[in-house]
């Protein structure tokens, strides 16, 4: 699950599914949006790179069960975007 600044790039499902809709998720790119990400394994990383990409994020917040690929995932994701990457202790930390 994706998010910035509570506007969803992501809610989990099918990216078709909002397309047959008829509706896209607007996230308008802002200076200084904050990311937040659920996991933090490949996908994550893939997902955090591509909004670093195309936003201009001041931060990102991270949650996963483990704690092992949440303290490898946040150095080496900072490294790469040179991004302030915080740790979140629960999902819901992520965007409160």
């Amino acid at each position: 699950m994706t998010c910035i600044m509570g506007r969803w790039l992501s809610d989990g499902g099918s990216d078709r599914r909002s397309q047959r809709a008829g509706y896209e998720i607007p996230c308008p790119p802002d200076k200084g949006q904050v990311a937040a990400i659920v996991g933090a394994g490949v996908q994550a990383k893939m997902q955090l790179w591509a909004m670093a990409t195309t936003r201009e994020l001041s931060r990102a917040y991270v949650y996963d069960v483990s704690a092992d690929a949440l303290s490898a995932f946040i150095p080496e994701m900072s490294a790469k975007l040179r991004l302030e990457i915080l740790p979140a202790d629960s999902p819901r930390r992520c965007w409160l």
